[in-house]
């Protein structure tokens, strides 16, 4: 009884000084696009998961046992439902994770390997990138788009379409980006946090906004080598190809609400930033 009363006092703790870290991001996120670029806003998102790690030393220190035995004296009932509550909420979470990895699965099993040439050409990218991991790269029937999956062993994803040698050089090496930055690790960091405090909001909103800022930064990095206007066309035609899904279809209207708008306009403001 003890326990299950600390486990949920040091989880209450650290999802209220987390999330008022999270808070304090949001809040300030006007004022870092307007004066920082996309890959400082970016690292200070991934700081907020600080603010969930920073109570736990001193709640172990102070949650000795005995320490509860109020809550098992009158509140029993309670302390029982508020933990069952809370693990059930966190089975749904992990759930959810798992079909999602599911559907990466699905996709994979129609995966194809890729021409010697093309596996020639990432082995020089990653060389000249002073990646030193074995990467590994298929082509996937059912992949709607480039992507790069898994952490001890990571695969670059490309849909079944004939890219030219400089837009096949544009793809990897912004997912290349993705496995510099370790973003699958950041990102399975904040699936975790989104887990174990699926109760708060800023938890899935800070999760929704790693991605998006991951993209961002991902483009920032990829501008400085490629021309914004190619790069920017290149993706344009992907996103408006045949291989794209209906989602992503619709985000390519410039109408100011979708995220590839979100993503040009960004770069752009950082491009006059520069130039200020």
């Amino acid at each position: 009884m003890n326990w299950m009363c600390s486990i949920l006092i040091l989880v209450f703790v650290m999802s209220v000084s987390g999330g008022a870290l999270s808070l304090a991001w949001k809040l300030l996120l006007p004022f870092l696009q307007s004066r920082a670029d996309a890959c400082r806003v970016y690292t200070l998102l991934k700081s907020t998961v600080w603010g969930y790690l920073l109570p736990v030393p001193v709640l172990l220190k102070e949650l000795q046992p005995g320490y509860c035995s109020l809550c098992s004296t009158y509140a029993f009932a309670g302390v029982f439902l508020l933990f069952d509550i809370w693990c059930a909420g966190m089975v749904w979470a992990v759930v959810r994770i798992l079909f999602l990895r599911r559907h990466l699965k699905w996709i994979l099993q129609a995966k194809i390997p890729v021409s010697r040439e093309e596996e020639d050409f990432l082995r020089k990218l990653t060389h000249h990138m002073g990646i030193r991991r074995r990467m590994r790269i298929c082509r996937c029937y059912r992949a709607p788009s480039p992507c790069i999956c898994g952490i001890l062993k990571p695969m670059i994803i490309l849909p079944v379409t004939a890219f030219k040698k400089e837009e096949l050089e544009m793809i990897l090496y912004h997912e290349l980006v993705h496995l510099k930055k370790r973003d699958e690790l950041w990102k399975m960091v904040f699936e975790m946090m989104g887990v174990i405090f699926w109760f708060m909001p800023s938890a899935r909103v800070m999760k929704r906004e790693l991605s998006r800022w991951a993209e961002a930064e991902c483009d920032e990095l990829c501008c400085r080598r490629y021309p914004v206007r190619k790069y920017f066309g290149q993706m344009m035609e992907m996103l408006a190809g045949d291989q794209a899904s209906s989602f992503r279809r619709g985000d390519t209207s410039i109408n100011g609400k979708g995220e590839f708008y979100w993503r040009v306009t960004n770069i752009v403001k950082n491009r006059e930033k520069e130039t200020s």
